[in-house]
């Protein structure tokens, strides 16, 4: 007597699970069997039997466990990010003051430890952010603690706009704070009068390029590393420039916005 006549000649078999039974042998492919939940739990049957047959003697192990919204359980933002029963924080950016330069200077260095892998040495110093602040300005994305969790660097060269030294503490990175900055350096030099807005990329950060596309800047020529950069470098890099045009209408609206909403 062959396997199927054994299994339907078992007591209590019924139309629902004896097809049931034949599926997880891989006998019908799926042409018989209930529907709803005989039909599922049969599919679930012969991956199980094609899984033996692949793989008979080895165990997947299986991955965290994940919570209601599929995070691992256990998983906590940083503790300055949220506050006890309160939603992510909402940074006000400002422009920086210039007894700010030390404060200023550690983010962006901790933000710059990614290029670690190029170059020898801190992105910049104190000294070097207060000379910018003397002619130029840094916007903070500060807390409404009054602690600094980003930067950007922006000036104004030639009637066009400028932004450099992106940078997000780590325990803030990921929620959107360095698209915050940037959409205030636009804004900034679009209220000046500028119409077009520049950055340069290192070409080793491969993932830089393509995120400012998605923003609407677009690659517009190369520059060399400069001689006298605070840092090293360990291997041969050079700058890319990327532009933007600047909707200043649609900008100065926004900015209007936010002005009524505050």
């Amino acid at each position: 007597m062959g396997r199927g006549a054994v299994l339907r000649a078992r007591r209590g078999g019924t139309r629902c699970n004896e097809p049931r039974l034949r599926a997880a042998h891989g006998r019908t492919r799926g042409a018989y069997g209930c529907r709803g939940r005989d039909q599922a739990r049969g599919a679930r049957d012969r991956a199980r039997v094609r899984a033996r047959r692949v793989l008979p003697a080895v165990r997947l192990p299986r991955g965290p466990r994940r919570g209601l919204r599929g995070r691992p359980l256990g998983f906590r933002r940083g503790p300055s990010l949220l506050r006890d029963g309160e939603g992510p924080v909402s940074h006000r950016i400002r422009t920086a003051d210039a007894r700010e330069a030390d404060v200023i200077a550690t983010i962006v260095n901790q933000a710059y430890r990614v290029e670690d892998f190029f170059k020898v040495g801190d992105r910049t110093d104190a000294s070097e952010i207060a000379a910018l602040l003397q002619n130029d300005l840094f916007l903070v994305a500060e807390e409404p603690d009054g602690g600094a969790a980003g930067c950007v660097y922006v000036a104004i060269k030639e009637g066009r706009g400028y932004f450099g030294m992106l940078s997000v503490a780590p325990a803030y990175q990921g929620n959107g704070l360095g698209r915050k900055l940037v959409d205030a350096a636009e804004q900034y030099c679009a209220e000046r009068g500028c119409t077009e807005m520049d950055l340069w990329v290192v070409n080793l950060r491969e993932e830089l390029p393509p995120w400012y596309a998605k923003l609407g800047y677009a690659e517009t020529g190369q520059a060399p590393w400069p001689e006298d950069a605070l840092h090293q470098l360990s291997r041969p890099a050079h700058f890319i420039i990327m532009s933007k045009t600047l909707k200043t209408e649609s900008l100065a609206g926004q900015a209007r916005q936010e002005e009524s909403h505050g």
